[in-house]
Formats: C-alpha cells, sequence, structure tokens
C-alpha cells in the first residue's frame, strides 16, 4: 500500500486495486485523488461558506469504459475488503470503518461484514451481470 496526498492506493503487482479515503482526511481545499482518465472521479470538496456553484452542463462526449469502478461509503459499522487476482488468488484486504470511503478499481473483490453495515455504493450503470 502506498500514500498518495494522504489517500491509501491499494496496489498489488503494479496493478492499482483501490483508492481509500479515510474520514480523518482534511484536505484544504477541494482534491481529487483520481487520475483525470478513470472512468469514476473520486475526491473531497472544500468551499467556504458562501460558495455558489454557477449552473453549468458536463460537456457530452462519447465515451467507452471497459471497466466497472464503484465505490463503498461506510455511513456506519465495520467492513473488510479482500482484493483477487483474476485467477482467484487473495492478495490482499483494507478494514474500512464509519466515514471511510474506497474506490475499486482493478482485480476482485468482496466484503466481510464485521458490524452491521449500512454503506452507500455507487457504480456505473447500466448494470452487467457478476463473473
Amino acid at each position: 500500500m502506498i500514500r498518495m496526498s494522504n489517500a491509501e492506493v491499494i496496489e498489488f503487482n503494479g496493478k492499482v486495486f483501490a483508492i481509500v479515503i479515510r474520514k480523518e482526511l482534511e484536505p484544504e481545499e477541494t482534491k481529487f485523488y483520481t487520475h483525470k482518465n478513470n472512468s469514476l472521479q473520486v475526491g473531497i470538496i472544500r468551499h467556504k461558506k458562501g460558495y455558489i456553484e454557477m449552473p453549468h452542463i458536463h460537456k457530452r462526449k462519447e465515451r467507452i469504459i471497459e471497466d466497472t469502478q464503484e465505490t463503498l461509503h461506510v455511513v456506519q459499522g465495520l467492513v473488510k475488503v479482500n482484493f483477487y487476482e483474476v485467477d482467484g488468488r487473495k492478495v490482499g484486504e483494507v478494514l474500512l470503518k464509519e466515514g471511510d470511503m474506497i474506490l475499486l478499481i482493478n482485480g476482485g473483490h468482496a466484503i466481510e461484514v464485521l458490524e452491521d453495515l449500512k454503506a452507500i455504493k455507487v457504480k456505473q450503470g447500466p448494470y452487467i451481470s457478476i463473473e
């Protein structure tokens, strides 16, 4: 595991499996922790009281997304996320507690709920079945 501006990057054999953003992470200004080419962008936004974001529309551009990335934000509970290579071999794990968030990027994963869990999950659609 390496740290990237205090976010934890879970990496095995040169491949980024996940990025963990801990509840305690407090950047002074808006900070994104993903590369601009990631198919799902994750960061923390910070603005002072009175800030107003101007109305805007994101540019429409044809995109080819060949992966499915997902985030899990733990609202309540404790969960262990296990990481797997494509061949099914477990290569690591990380514990997430209330307020932590993970972006799952590559490889396989499974969760083990250690305390009753309430979480928010976001992933790209449309839904494609699990392998």
